[in-house]
C-alpha cells in the first residue's frame, strides 16, 4: 500500500464518521502534531508519541528504581487529550534484547519493534482509562476550554 492509497483510505474512513467523531479525530491529530513538535530532539526519555485513536499517547522511559514498577506507570497530564506514561529502562532493554535475538533481518526487527511500541501505547491508554473519573460531559467541557 503506497502513501496515496493510505491517504485515500483515511479520507474514506473520515467520511464514514459522524460529525462529532470526525471533529474529535481532528482534535486528536492536531494535538498529536503539537506534542510531536514540542518534543526536544535531545530528549532522551522519550520512547514514543502516537495515538490510540482516542488520545495522544506519550511514552517515556526511566530507571525502574525511579518508577517503582516496570510499567506502565501513568502520570498526570495537563491536557485531557494526552495520556502520559512510562516504562522502565530495564523493561525496554529486555524487550529490545528479545527482539534482537528473535529476528535476524533488520526489517523483521523493525516490524517487531513497531508492534511492541504499539502494544505499549495501547497498554498506557488502557491504564489511563482505568484511572479516569471524568464524565463525558466534563470531558466535552474540558475540550471546549482547551480550544
Amino acid at each position: 500500500m503506497n502513501e496515496r492509497d493510505i491517504e485515500q483510505e483515511l479520507l474514506e474512513q473520515l467520511k464514514k464518521m459522524g460529525a462529532g467523531a470526525a471533529g474529535k479525530f481532528q482534535e486528536i491529530i492536531t494535538t498529536l502534531a503539537a506534542e510531536m513538535q514540542a518534543e526536544n530532539p535531545d530528549d532522551t526519555e522519550m520512547l514514543f508519541c502516537g495515538s490510540d485513536g482516542n488520545f495522544v499517547v506519550k511514552g517515556l522511559h526511566y530507571p525502574e528504581d525511579l518508577l517503582g514498577d516496570p510499567g506502565p506507570v501513568v502520570f498526570p497530564s495537563s491536557n485531557p487529550l494526552v495520556v502520559l506514561g512510562a516504562y522502565s529502562d530495564e523493561y525496554i532493554r529486555e524487550r529490545s534484547d528479545e527482539i534482537r535475538n528473535l529476528f535476524e533481518e533488520p526489517e523483521d526487527r523493525e516490524r517487531a519493534w513497531e508492534k511492541f511500541l504499539n502494544e505499549c501505547a495501547i497498554q498506557l491508554a488502557a491504564a489511563a482509562s482505568e484511572l479516569m473519573t471524568v464524565t463525558e460531559e466534563e470531558f466535552e467541557k474540558l475540550l471546549e476550554e482547551n480550544q
